[in-house]
């Protein structure tokens, strides 16, 4: 994953949404625009963040101070502040002589409230591998590390309740099934389908990591189907040992929607560390 510099107006709520944004934005280095980095050449995004009344001289203190390295891929400037519809000014040709490549981005945000979304969807615009296994191979390493492993850390929520449950799995044909005698983990599933399901492996050094971050929806398998059955079978128990059992078992099928796999192995392959694959 590439570096990312953000620069903001030293002003409460300027300084206040660049440690919110960096803090999601991974790989961040944040200082105030009058500062300047030791090495631009560390960093392939810069985010710039000022009211919308100080756009123009934040930017033209940038420009004037700075010499930017001609690796930058993403150039944004994050707006803050009142501003009337009549003011709609253009940035992007003054922010065009910071950087001439950079893909340049405006946004503003209207309220703080929204910072955090707003972080999120720059994240996955500028988190990236630079070196991204195509996604064919992606998905059969995911594959053999699900099918190495059978705990997990499966994650549910709805409103302000959120559980993480440790437990076992089983990978069947792109899904993960979750055999369990219910809990609280269904007080989320069943108001919020969506989770977040986490497989990894202890750490011992930064040569040596591995982990798996899912995420997915969840759905209750109907009872005595072919897939709820598949499941138990799965797990070496038969219908016969299953009708015998005292209580009702319940089986979560968990479909995911994306994987994100940090793999200290990709880098002898010549990718990334860090590996995305969605399928929205």
């Amino acid at each position: 994953m590439s570096n990312t510099l953000i620069f903001y107006e030293k002003e409460e709520e300027s300084e206040s949404i660049g440690k919110v944004i960096g803090s999601i934005v991974i790989n961040t280095k944040k200082m105030p625009i009058n500062e300047e980095a030791d090495s631009f050449s560390n960093y392939k995004n810069m985010i710039v963040i000022t009211t919308y009344h100080n756009a123009r001289t934040s930017i033209e203190k940038i420009k004037n101070n700075v010499s930017l390295h001609s690796r930058l891929s993403n150039l944004i400037l994050v707006l803050t502040g009142e501003k009337k519809k009549e003011q709609q000014e253009d940035f992007q040709p003054l922010l065009r002589e910071i950087n001439k490549e950079a893909h340049i981005k405006v946004i503003f945000i209207e309220a703080q409230e929204n910072v955090p979304q707003i972080a999120a969807k720059l994240a996955e615009q500028i988190n990236q591998p630079e070196k991204a296994m195509p996604k064919d191979e992606l998905l059969e390493e995911v594959e053999a590390f699900l099918k190495k492993h059978n705990t997990c850390g499966l994650a549910t929520g709805a409103g302000s309740f959120v559980r993480c449950t440790p437990i076992e799995y089983e990978y069947i044909n792109g899904a993960l099934y979750i055999i369990t005698e219910g809990g609280n983990k269904f007080v989320g599933i069943l108001q919020n389908p969506n989770v977040s399901v986490v497989v990894f492996e202890p750490y011992t050094t930064m040569a040596e990591l591995n982990g798996l971050q899912i995420m997915g929806t969840a759905k209750l398998v109907e009872a005595n189907s072919k897939e709820y059955i598949e499941a138990f079978h799965r797990k070496g128990i038969q219908e016969e040992t299953l009708s015998k059992l005292p209580i009702d078992m319940n089986v979560v099928k968990i479909s995911p929607v994306s994987y994100e796999f940090l793999s200290s192995s990709f880098r002898t392959k010549g990718y990334d560390t860090k590996q995305k694959c969605s399928f929205e």
